[in-house]
């Protein structure tokens, strides 16, 4: 990613309205910490605000950011880095429980992604579809997850090197950490020519 650029959930970015003005926290593992203003939001067009596909939007800072940034995943992920079995660990700031309290503090659990199959299998009996723009991660037993209001936050996995590379951004989920529903995140390695064609 370039330093002047959020990567985050549609969903999220669609509740926000357009004359709404925005910030993000950059560094922060807690709450109270100075904002960012935000000078443009990017939509995916081909975003579907019911089956939650194409789950991805983009936010320019003002100004560069002096944090440090964070690869994204190659294209269709040749190196397989975020094939099933390999563990994530996804951060996020909200509910600790489903419908519990909202946390002050970052939190991060880490999860095994599960396959497409794996995850279609889980969510088709609840009228869920995943599509090949999502990739699906979560213990069998449930217990550990991502949760309410975590949308939009990165789905990292190793590369061979041992640098974070980022794979995803948490989009959904049906409760939080239930057994067999696996947490739902969209697939980056899917959207590298929109990705370029935005983050000039």
């Amino acid at each position: 990613m370039l330093k002047n650029w959020i990567l985050t959930a549609a969903h999220c970015a669609t509740a926000v309205g357009d004359n709404t003005p925005v910030d993000v926290f950059l560094g922060a593992t807690n709450l109270g910490v100075k904002e960012i203003h935000i000078a443009e939001l990017i939509v995916h067009e081909g975003n579907d605000p019911d089956t939650l596909d194409n789950d991805l939007a983009l936010l320019r800072l003002e100004s560069d950011s002096s944090n440090p940034t964070i690869d994204i995943i190659e294209p269709e992920d040749p190196q397989g880095l975020a094939s099933p079995g390999t563990m994530t660990t996804v951060i996020g700031w909200r509910t600790t429980s489903e419908a519990g309290t909202p946390s002050q503090d970052l939190l991060e659990v880490e999860v095994p992604i599960v396959s497409e199959e794996t995850a279609s299998t889980a969510h088709q009996p609840l009228g869920s579809k995943i599509t090949e723009n999502m990739i699906a991660a979560g213990l069998p037993e449930g217990s550990k997850d991502t949760c309410q209001d975590d949308s939009g936050g990165p789905f990292p996995v190793m590369s061979p090197e041992k640098s974070f590379i980022l794979a995803g951004a948490t989009s959904w989920g049906i409760g939080c950490a239930r057994p067999g529903l696996p947490g739902i995140y969209t697939r980056l390695s899917r959207y590298s020519d929109w990705l370029s064609e935005h983050l000039v």
